[in-house]
């Protein structure tokens, strides 16, 4: 089968070929209809395009030399014409789009691969095809216009000349698809393969605009790659002039005639004889480290030659240059390219690491060459979509190879040099591979030799005091003749003087070297150890690491040792694998956010086997301990560990810390508990708190509320009579000493008595008014409750568990929304921030603003209103004829309100006409019964009257306002675009759908400047193809949704007025006293469900 040229330009559609090929592949989502007439006016249009060419139907697609076919046409165009016949197609193709705008076609709907065989007898493919090039030209003769012009004359020519390569690439995709490697990859082979050809003759400009051609042609076809392609603005690279073009090439030339290589260039490796990396390998075996400098010396002058001619090496340099400058193939002119950088790196911020480390780094490359090539087996036939995790799985591979040979200090260069190589080329992976600062060692400053060899003098005297001889090990308890060892054999046999002694030669070491200025930074640094003393690579670490932890333990720490030395001390012994495991999930994490999470986890985990064997006092102490071990060797997390400080507590008095216990004692005994140890547990754990309230709940039903809370206000009495700190004397673990509880039971207990203050305080009314169903939920639910808190695991202050504890917020709500309604949103997104932030602060300024979805506690409304409200709107519904209970629904839900409401919006003006009149009796009705608006018509009165679900309460209280406006003072603006705005709202709801996409998520502060963004594309979306004199109107009216039910966003939202439509009352009351209604804004029924959608889901 032949090739299909798009516009003579596109030089070939690879992945058209590859639709035929398999089928399947065309998977397009579902499509709204095409009316009638829409349908034939999309014909016309199309008709009149094709009319330029003269060709006849059955309309052929063909290629460059098919009689009568559509690219024929077009070449014979273009050759004719040349440039001028390409503007002249151009025109055409505008032309075309502008009858389609002019028409309202919906594209989706009406262009369809199958258009061109039904208007004009095309087969198949040649319909898809048809289909394909209106898209592609729009590209060509759009943003790639510029890119066509300045390459016309090549372009034409490959068109013509290279059929056959460019066939060659219809085979490498149609090649790599029999033969089962992934489609996507191989659509990015076929891509490359076109592009390498077009770039060796056109140059590198052409690059991008290729790679976009033929993505439009498969995405206009198929999502089955969606998200997963190259980025072709990657390859879009900005004109190199020829002087700059070829003062490069001089700049390299000059730099790799010291390698003696000649052309073509080949990269090779170290045993590819005539190759660059051969040559290379050949210098450094012969000269060993002073080809180090060497070559940073050629490198360095290579770097002056490119900054004398002032070169921008991303226009100059690219991955397909040394295909032109020396005739290399395109993968060794891309590994060129990248080695310029890498070398960059190792000659400059690298240097004195790679001359620290030069012999191992070295041997290591020759000996476990094998393995090094093992560890890119990650990437072999990787689809793009697979790449960056391979691609990290790599790195840790080369680290652990190198690593093994020249320590852990390398492994931070590693990372660096394969990250380097991958970013020079592309910015696929950013933010997607491991932060390579995690195990980044400083690259010190010279320590001064008298400041070294005295620095080494002090520490040999302090290990030789424990009986210890070089080569040093610093071991653990049981390694002989390790420090550690020797340490653990003094506490063991001298206790607490042992310490004491142990401290004493800490203050000696430090001493000597201060006596000597010593400068820390640079001559006690991670390698020290191993130069001074022979000592090993992990060893060295640790040595440096223990000194500056011995330093807080003997100093600002001595207390807490001293006064919890057995309990320290027994830990040491007993426990170590339970140590071990609190950090096991750090080793394979590479990513730094999640490390620096993971290792707070591992913090907290360790402080609380500590605090559970030693007490409070311990906590502190425990995790400055582990912050420093990891900060002396990374600034991986720094601001991103918790803060130690608000694990030291003060000291409570003894006489307030027995009074408390007694005032808790006292609450405790109303819930039958009288005896430890006190259980927390649930409903369902008999004799535990949580079961004996619900005892309560289930005997008293609403009045166990009042008889719970009448405790709760006791206790306080009792613990304001004590005037203690609560903050010092009410901790985490206190119910472990006043009443044997588990440590997680302390926590809840002390966390509940903070939550009842606020159910029987601020939230009393809104408890009292969902009582029922609070409960029922509670208990009926109890296991999608449970669920919602599988997004969080233990508490610290890093932003990745925030974010959970944002989600496990959102997810409660929801469950609770379900049963209770929106009005419970706002109450259980406080409990659970106050279950948190009465415990930690670490997610301040981070979780969702509670007074978003806070529903106010509306006044009574007396009885006469109430029934008087309730006749007035079962009147204005009975005109819909739906049945109760009233639901609100959507266009395809039969009997409901909207799909009702747009049945009569269906028959124009007049029907929405006729509803404003409706609306207008409905408001006189409330006017003339005195009906207090603010305490009457409320959310939960369409439950309480018609039996309506909540959600939709609170759609029929906001579709109330809404009308309110469109029928009073935006009435002549929905009349004169009345059949724009519905026309719109059935036709583009994809549009209309995605500018509410970011608010769901959507928390604190940036709620309000969301939901201006998502008013904002409203207004764009309608004034695009309704003028602007509709803005004001979608502005109104979107505001009008969110200020019924909320003022969160007082102030914060976008000045309707600005945009010259009717203006809308703030106050819905104010509003209700004209009518007449609108249903534009209703006929964009799905906004409105949109709208609620940000609040209700």
């Amino acid at each position: 089968m032949g090739a299909k040229f798009y516009s003579a330009l596109v030089l070939v559609c690879c992945i058209c070929e590859s639709l035929q090929f398999g089928k399947s592949l065309i998977v397009l989502p579902d499509a709204p209809t095409c009316d009638t007439n829409s349908y034939q006016t999309t014909k016309n249009c199309f008709q009149a395009y094709m009319n330029n060419f003269n060709i006849s139907t059955p309309y052929v697609f063909g290629n460059n030399t098919t009689p009568g076919s559509f690219n024929q046409a077009i070449m014979n165009l273009l050759i004719q014409q040349g440039i001028d016949g390409w503007n002249q197609m151009c025109s055409w193709q505008f032309t075309l789009t502008n009858c389609l705008n002019a028409a309202n076609v919906s594209f989706d709907a009406c262009i369809t691969q199958n258009s061109y065989k039904d208007w004009f007898g095309s087969a198949d493919d040649d319909s898809v095809e048809f289909r394909t090039n209106y898209y592609i030209t729009n590209y060509q003769c759009g943003p790639a216009y510029r890119t066509v012009i300045n390459n016309w004359q090549c372009l034409l020519n490959d068109s013509m000349r290279d059929q056959d390569a460019i066939m060659n690439c219809y085979n490498v995709l149609n090649g790599d698809i029999q033969s089962g490697t992934e489609f996507c990859l191989a659509f990015d082979n076929s891509t490359r393969c076109l592009e390498s050809i077009i770039t060796r003759d056109c140059g590198r400009d052409t690059r991008g605009y290729i790679c976009m051609v033929e993505e439009i042609a498969l995405m206009v076809n198929t999502n089955v790659c969606t998200g997963r392609l190259r980025d072709c603005v990657e390859d879009a690279m900005p004109e190199c002039n020829t002087r700059s073009y070829n003062e490069t090439k001089q700049c390299f030339k000059a730099f790799y005639d010291h390698f003696g290589i000649s052309t073509p260039y080949v990269f090779g490796n170290s045993s590819t004889p005539g190759s660059y990396m051969y040559a290379r390998s050949q210098l450094f075996n012969s000269t060993g480290e002073a080809a180090l400098n060497q070559t940073c010396g050629w490198q360095s002058e290579l770097n002056e030659c490119l900054r004398r001619h002032d070169i921008n090496l991303d226009f100059c340099a690219n991955p397909g240059s040394w295909m032109d400058w020396f005739l290399a193939t395109f993968p060794d002119s891309s590994n060129f390219r990248t080695d310029f950088y890498i070398h960059n790196y190792n000659c400059g911020p690298a240097r004195e690491q790679v001359r620290v480390n030069f012999q191992c780094l070295y041997n290591s490359t020759i000996k476990d060459s094998q393995q090094i090539q093992d560890c890119y087996r990650f990437l072999n036939n990787t689809n793009n979509a697979n790449l960056c995790p391979e691609y990290d799985r790599t790195i840790r591979c080369l680290e652990e190879v190198y690593v093994r040979e020249c320590g852990p200090g390398v492994r931070g260069y590693i990372c660096n040099i394969e990250e380097l190589g991958m970013s020079v080329n592309t910015a696929q992976c950013a933010g997607n591979m491991p932060d390579c600062s995690l195990f980044a060692v400083p690259i010190y400053a010279e320590c001064r030799p008298e400041m070294y060899n005295n620095a080494k003098m002090c520490f040999d005297t302090f290990y030789k005091s424990f009986g210890l001889t070089a080569p040093y090990i610093f071991g653990n308890n049981t390694t002989p003749n390790s420090y550690s060892k020797a340490e653990m054999d003094m506490l063991m046999s001298q206790g607490r003087s042992g310490w004491d002694q142990i401290c004493q030669r800490q203050f000696t070491l430090t001493n000597c070297l201060n006596s000597y200025y010593i400068n820390y930074d640079n001559c006690i640094n991670p390698y020290s150890m191993r130069e001074w003393f022979g000592s090993p690579y992990d060893d060295s670490f640790n040595f440096r690491t223990s000194y500056y932890i011995q330093e807080y333990q003997c100093g600002p720490a001595n207390r807490v040792v001293q006064d919890n030395y057995n309990c320290l001390m027994n830990y040491t012994m007993k426990q170590q694998q339970e140590y071990i495991d609190c950090y096991a999930q750090l080793n394979d994490t590479r990513d730094a956010s999640q490390f620096c999470h993971a290792f707070n986890n591992g913090t907290r985990c360790l402080e609380r086997i500590l605090t559970r064997d030693c007490g409070w006092d311990v906590r502190g102490y425990t995790c400055t301990i582990e912050n420093m071990a990891l900060q002396l060797n990374t600034d991986a997390c720094t601001g991103r560990l918790r803060d130690c400080s608000e694990d030291s507590t003060a000291i409570c008095l003894p006489e307030h810390y027995r009074a408390a216990k007694e005032c808790f004692a006292a609450f405790y005994r109303n819930f039958n508990m009288n005896q430890a140890p006190f259980v927390f547990g649930n409903g369902s754990v008999p004799g535990s708190y949580m079961w004996e309230r619900r005892q309560i709940y289930q005997n008293y039903g609403q009045a166990a509320l009042n008889m719970t809370c009448g405790w709760q206000q006791t206790l306080n009495q009792c613990l304001r009579r004590i005037n203690m700190s609560m903050d010092v004397c009410i901790r985490p673990d206190t119910w472990m000493d006043w009443f044997l509880s588990t440590w997680d039971d302390s926590y809840n207990f002390r966390t509940n008595y903070y939550v009842e203050n606020y159910n029987c305080g601020p939230a009393i009314q809104t408890v009292r008014a969902n009582w029922n169903c609070i409960r029922n939920s509670t208990f009926l639910d109890r296991d999608n409750v449970t669920s919602c808190y599988r997004f969080i695991n233990n508490t610290d202050n890093d932003g990745e568990f925030c974010r959970g504890y944002d989600r496990t917020i959102e997810c409660l709500e929801r469950i609770y929304d379900k049963s209770c309604g929106i009005g419970v949103r706002g109450y259980i997104c406080n409990v659970e921030e106050l279950a948190l932030t009465v415990n930690t602060a670490a997610c301040g300024g981070q979780l969702p603003d509670c007074t978003r979805f806070s529903v106010p506690v509306y006044a009574d409304c007396p009885a006469d209103m109430y029934n008087a409200a309730k006749v007035c709107f079962n009147n204005y519904y009975t005109n819909f004829n739906i049945q109760q209970p009233y639901q609100f629904g959507n266009l395809s839900a039969t009997g409901t309100f909207v799909n009702s409401l747009v049945n009569l919006f269906n028959t124009g003006v007049d029907g929405f006409n006729k509803q404003c009149g409706w609306q207008n009796a409905l408001t006189s009705c409330l006017n003339n019964a005195n009906v207090n608006f603010d305490n009457c018509i409320v959310p939960i009165s369409w439950f309480e009257w018609f039996g309506t679900p909540f959600d939709d309460a609170w759609r029929f209280r906001e579709t109330y306002y809404r009308f309110n406006y469109e029928c009073g003072p935006a009435k002549s603006l929905a009349q004169d675009n009345f059949l724009c705005l519905h026309n719109l709202t059935n036709l583009d709801q994809a549009n209309i759908t995605n500018c509410y996409s970011n608010i769901n998520d959507t928390t604190s502060s940036a709620f309000c400047s969301s939901y201006d963004q998502a008013i904002t594309c409203m207004e764009n979306v309608y004034t695009q193809t309704c003028g602007s004199q509709v803005g004001g109107f979608i502005c109104n009216t979107q505001q009008i949704i969110l200020s019924v039910d909320t003022n969160v966003c007082v102030g914060r939202l976008q000045d309707c007025t600005a945009l010259g439509s009717n203006s809308a009352t703030t106050n819905p009351t104010i509003m209700s006293t004209t009518s007449d209604t609108s249903p534009i804004t209703y006929l964009l029924s799905m906004i409105f469900t949109l709208i609620v959608s940000l609040r209700v889901f």
